[in-house]
C-alpha cells in the first residue's frame, strides 16, 4: 500500500487527527511526508486541513480530515493523482531535528549581555550573525552551526520560496536532521516601513522552513534606532511598536504597493533592553 493510500485508509478508519498522530498511526516517516501529501490531498479535495484540538493528543494543531465523498483508494488503482510538489514540498535530503527553544533564547540573551557589559560589539547584521554564530557553537558542539546556507543545499527547490540563504543553521549533517534555522536583522539607515515588512518576509521565510522540515525556526532583530519599537502605531507600525500580534496579510507599505505577505502564525513582537537605545526581540516561528 502507498503512503498515500495509507493516509486515506488510516483517517477513514480513525477519524481526524494531526500530522503527528497520523505518521505514528500510519508509520510514514519522516513526519514532513506527511505534511506534504495531506496538503496535495486537499488540494485535490480528498481531505480537509483546519487547526483544531487533536482528538488523539489533545495538542491544537492542524488536523487531517477525510472528505466524506472521497473514494478511498485499493491497492489496484489510486484515485487521487498527486501532481509535482510545490518547491518547498520537494523531497528532503534530511529529517526533522530536535532541538531545544532555549538554546537560542539563552544564546541570544548571552550576547546582549556581552554587548551591555562591553565585552562585544554589534554594529552590523554582519557583526550580529558572526557573534551569535560564536556563541551557538560553543553551546551545540555536537552540531554544525553555518551561515548563508541555500535552501538547495538540504533538498529544496529554489522557486517558490520567500528568500534563498538561511542567515544561521544549526544541524546534525551526521545523522541528517534540521535542528534550527535562524534568520537575523540589525536595520540601521531608517526606512522604517520597508525595514518592517523586510522583517516580516524573513518571518514567512522561517515559516516556509519550518513547514519543509525544520524543528526551530527563529527570528532575531537589534535595534539601536527608537523609531523600530517607539512611535505611531498605525498600519505595519502597530506590529513592532504598539504590541498588535503580527499575523494575516501585510501588505507593502511603501512604493509599488503590488506585494502581499501572508504570515499563518501568530506572533507578539516583544521588546528586550541591551544597552542605552539598543533592543532585541526574538520570536519563535511556528
Amino acid at each position: 500500500m502507498t503512503n498515500l493510500a495509507k493516509i486515506q485508509a488510516s483517517l477513514a478508519r480513525l477519524g481526524a487527527m494531526c500530522d503527528d498522530c497520523l505518521s505514528s498511526a500510519t508509520m510514514v516517516k519522516p513526519r514532513q511526508t506527511i505534511n506534504i501529501l495531506c496538503r496535495k490531498l486537499e488540494q485535490q479535495s480528498a481531505l480537509t486541513r483546519r487547526k483544531d484540538a487533536c482528538p488523539r493528543c489533545g495538542v491544537t494543531k492542524i488536523l487531517n480530515r477525510i472528505n466524506g465523498n472521497t473514494v478511498l483508494p485499493n491497492k489496484r488503482k489510486e484515485t487521487v493523482k498527486v501532481t509535482s510538489l510545490t518547491p518547498m514540498e520537494a523531497e528532503p535530503l534530511f529529517e526533522e531535528g530536535s532541538f531545544s527553544s532555549e538554546v537560542i533564547y539563552k544564546a541570544v540573551r548571552e550576547l546582549a549581555d556581552k554587548v551591555a557589559a562591553g565585552d562585544t560589539e554589534v554594529y552590523n547584521e554582519f557583526s550580529l550573525q558572526h557573534e551569535l554564530g560564536i556563541l551557538l557553537r560553543k553551546r551545540q558542539p555536537e552540531r554544525r552551526v553555518q551561515f548563508e546556507r541555500n535552501v538547495s543545499y538540504f533538498g529544496f527547490r529554489k522557486p517558490g520560496f520567500e528568500k534563498r540563504e538561511i542567515d544561521i543553521v544549526v544541524f546534525d549533517r551526521k545523522g541528517a536532521l534540521l535542528d534550527a534555522a535562524v534568520e537575523l536583522k540589525f536595520p540601521r539607515n531608517g526606512q522604517y516601513p520597508e525595514q518592517m515588512f523586510s522583517f516580516c518576509k524573513d518571518i514567512v521565510f522561517l515559516e516556509q522552513l519550518k513547514l519543509s522540515g525544520f524543528d526551530k525556526a527563529f527570528f532575531v532583530v537589534f535595534a539601536e534606532d527608537r523609531l523600530f519599537y517607539e512611535g505611531s502605531q498605525s498600519g505595519i507600525y502597530g506590529f513592532f511598536r504598539g504590541g498588535q500580534k503580527l499575523s494575516g496579510s501585510i501588505n507593502k507599505p511603501t512604493g509599488r504597493k503590488d506585494k502581499t505577505l501572508t504570515i499563518h502564525g501568530s506572533y507578539d513582537i516583544v521588546w528586550h533592553e541591551v544597552c542605552g537605545s539598543m533592543k532585541f526581540a526574538i520570536v519563535e516561528v511556528q
